[in-house]
Order: structure tokens, then C-alpha cells, then sequence
């Protein structure tokens, strides 16, 4: 499970990608959504890849979601064809009502031209970063240009945000913090916060933005007092929108774990004033995990990792409506030099890494690829050898998404959240996942 998020410095960094989720807090700083992984040695299943299992398994996945959220309200049934188990009473949410957010981090802005804004709702420009009095930061501590300031600025956003209007898809900012000091300064501080708040809404409204996504990623256990305030933030956040221009959207990215440990939100009290919150449901292992493993399990927890997207999906609909809910999904995935050609494999210290979906695409035509479906999880993994060393690889792909976005779908989920755009190049694999699933 998260323990920092998906934004955690990552040891090293494959074919210039840029870690993970959020995200990229300092400029020294790799950042990934972490996972903590649980060590266990539980071997499943694997099979070459073969693109008819997806069907049955799709039944499969979202039926055993479905059944472990057991509500008592209302219900109505499933659309899946010969399927007995129930949905939570929400109002049913049409597929063309989904929303599509695609972070754009500005490390992968040089990727603007690849992008099918017309398949997204919103893009997010990820991000800029706040210090610890409230400010947006300009200025790094050796007095050069802040990178995400210096890009917000630049033609590239110009043209993205202008194509993106084109499509009618709206335009949001990503203000961030990653550091635990930092977030306690500005959270526990009524003037820094109204800080945060007012100069975020100025520079949306220069840039005639549709609104904010907040992504402040604490650390560890916050104390109750910065959790309290952290949700006060959230409320004079939508204070301010509704005094300022209430069309704006308002988004906060958590954890996977928020409900199941103490974290920095409330989540029933933060979903009360935001749009949506966005799960980064991602990072279940990472580049520092002692084996390699899935980044995004369907399933297989508690048996072969502590938490897995049904488990949490499940804990979250305790606490709040899942139309609230937005997906966070990965176009990447974990590699790792690893001891043997056996799923879950030891990993070499140090040799984790960050690989895009377009450097995985890239690997087949440098090495022979042999490719694998981990049942358990639900996702793909890759071996490569290397020179005589082992590789392993595991990450997401068309038909891992697809299952995600079937569960999204049929859970009443309002939709998905992309880290990151960019991350598959040219590609148009996973746009095609997108157009046939939320059509």
C-alpha cells in the first residue's frame, strides 16, 4: 500500500521518463505514487498473454467487486450478461458521461502534438509547486526558474491549452506539495492557505483555466490537527470558487490507502466540497520494492500483497458515494534486474526503474521479448535478458486498462484519471481503450 504515494523518488529513471505520478515536487526529486509492497513470497500463476481471456475475466473481476461492497440500499442489476450480483444504488452513470482527466506533467509537454484531446473531459497541467508560506514557487533555491513555472509560461502550454479548448475539453492546473514541513506550514496556517488559494485562483483566472486539481501528498500519519485543517482547506477552497467563478472544477488526489490508514484526508469530509476525488490507484510495488510485482493488482490481496483495486474500491464505498470517485490509472509500469525468470522475483537493490508504455513498446524491437498475464493481479509482466542479466517488467497495457475501465464502468465510478499523458509516445494503443470503453 501507499506509503509516501506515487509521486516517491525513484532510484533510477528508464528512456527519460520522469517518475510517476504526481509527481515531480522539487527539481532534484523523482516522484512516484508509492505502494508499500508486503513482502510476500507467494508465486501465482502466469500464462503467455492471450487477448480472449479478457471477457470472461472482466465478469470475473467486477463481479467479485461488486459482491464484496454488499450494500443493503436500493439496487439494480448488473448489465453484464448473465451476471446475478448487484451494483450500489447510485444513480446509473452513462458511459458518454464519464470524465477523462489526463495529467500532462510538463516534463512530457514535447508529447502535446500525440494527444486526442477530444477523447478527455479535462486536461490537468501538472504542476505547480507551493512553498512553505503559501506561494506558488517561481524561483528554486539556487535562484533558477522553477521547471513547471518556466513550462506554465512557455508556447507549449499555449498550444496545448488552445487545441484542447478546440476539442471543447477543459483546461485545469495540478498545485502541489510533497513535502511533509512544507504541508504543515501552509495547512495549519489560515493565512498562508488563503495565500495557496488566492494566488492559485488568479493565475486561473490570467489563464482563463477551468479550474484545480490539488495533489498535497503528506508522508506517513499526519497529526489530527493537519488532517482537520487539510479538510478546511478543501472548504475555503470551494468558498473561494463560489464567491470567485463557480463554474471552476475542484479535484484532490489521495493515496489507495487513505481509507484503510490514517492519512492526511477525510475523505467523507473532503468529498463534500470537491468535484471528484481521484484515487492514485497505482504504485502497489515500485522501484524500491524488494520483489517484482504489479503496480495496479485487481486482485490478490491479503494472500499475495497487503491491498489490491477491490479491496480498496471496497473500503472507499464505505465512507463515500463511488460516483465521487475517479480512477487513477498508470501508463507505466516497474522494471527491475531480478534474480530469476519466476514471477515475483527477487529484485536487485537499486535497480528499479520507471518504464514508460512507450519504452516497453520499444523493447521489442532491441531484445526478445517473452511476455506474460499474471492471473492474480490481472496484468501483464515482460522478461528481457540483457546481456546475460534477467529483466522483469510489470506494467499496464490495453487490455489491463480495458478491465479497469470495465470496473469503472460498472461500478458507478465518474471516470478515470491518466498518469500520465505522454507516457505512450506516439502509440495509440491506449487511446483506442478509451474510445471503444467510454464511448
Amino acid at each position: 500500500m501507499p506509503e509516501t504515494s506515487v509521486h516517491t523518488a525513484s532510484s533510477a529513471i528508464r528512456a527519460d521518463v520522469r517518475p510517476p505520478l504526481h509527481r515531480w515536487p522539487r527539481q532534484q526529486s523523482v516522484i512516484s505514487k508509492s505502494a508499500q509492497e508486503s513482502g510476500s513470497t507467494v508465486k501465482p500463476k502466469t500464462i503467455r498473454l492471450l487477448v480472449f481471456l479478457a471477457p470472461a475475466v472482466t465478469t470475473v473481476i467486477i463481479a467479485s467487486v461488486i459482491l464484496l461492497m454488499g450494500k443493503t440500499e436500493p439496487e439494480f442489476l448488473s448489465p453484464i450478461p448473465d451476471h446475478p450480483a448487484v451494483l450500489p444504488a447510485l444513480a446509473p452513470v452513462s458511459q458518454n458521461q464519464k470524465e477523462i482527466i489526463g495529467f500532462f506533467p510538463f516534463w512530457n509537454l514535447k508529447e502535446e502534438e500525440n494527444q486526442r484531446y477530444q477523447l478527455l473531459t479535462q486536461v490537468a497541467f501538472f504542476a505547480l509547486q507551493i512553498d512553505d508560506q503559501g506561494n506558488i514557487r517561481r524561483l528554486n533555491e539556487d535562484r533558477t526558474e522553477e521547471p513547471g513555472w518556466t513550462a506554465y509560461k512557455g508556447q507549449v502550454f499555449g498550444a496545448m491549452q488552445r487545441k484542447a479548448k478546440e476539442a471543447n475539453t477543459k483546461v485545469i492546473v495540478t498545485i502541489q506539495a510533497m513535502d511533509a514541513q512544507i504541508i504543515e506550514q501552509v495547512i495549519n496556517d489560515g493565512d498562508h492557505r488563503k495565500r495557496v488559494i488566492d494566488e492559485t485562483l488568479n493565475i486561473i483566472a490570467q489563464k482563463n483555466l477551468d479550474g484545480v486539481n490539488i495533489d498535497f501528498e503528506y508522508p506517513g500519519t499526519p497529526t489530527f490537527e493537519t488532517s482537520k485543517n487539510f479538510s478546511l482547506f478543501v472548504k475555503e477552497w470551494r468558498e473561494a470558487i463560489a464567491l470567485h467563478n463557480p463554474s471552476l472544477s475542484i479535484s484532490v488526489d489521495v493515496y489507495a490507502d487513505a481509507v484503510a490508514k490514517v492519512r492526511l484526508w477525510d475523505i467523507p469530509e473532503i468529498a463534500q466540497h470537491v468535484n471528484h476525488i481521484i484515487i492514485m490507484a497505482y504504485d502497489f510495488h515500485r522501484a524500491t520494492s524488494q520483489r517484482a510485482g504489479p503496480i495496479a493488482p485487481m486482485r490478490g490481496a491479503p494472500h499475495d500483497w497487503e491491498y489490491d483495486l477491490t479491496k480498496m474500491l471496497r473500503d472507499f464505498s464505505k465512507v463515500v458515494d463511488l460516483n465521487k470517485i475517479m480512477l487513477g490509472v498508470a501508463y507505466y509500469g516497474y522494471e527491475w534486474r531480478t534474480s530469476s525468470q519466476e514471477a515475483y522475483s527477487a529484485t536487485y537493490p537499486g535497480s528499479g526503474a520507471t518504464a514508460s508504455y512507450d519504452r516497453i513498446q520499444a523493447l521489442k524491437e532491441k531484445y526478445h521479448v517473452v511476455y506474460h498475464w499474471d492471473e492474480t493481479s490481472l496484468s501483464p509482466w515482460l522478461i528481457y535478458d540483457d546481456n546475460g542479466e534477467i529483466h522483469q517488467i510489470y506494467y499496464e497495457n490495453e487490455i489491463s486498462l480495458g478491465l479497469k475501465y470495465d470496473l469503472v464502468n460498472e461500478s458507478g465510478l465518474a471516470g478515470i484519471a491518466i498518469w500520465a499523458l505522454g507516457y505512450d509516445g506516439s502509440h495509440s494503443n491506449l487511446w483506442n481503450v478509451i474510445s471503444e470503453k467510454f464511448p
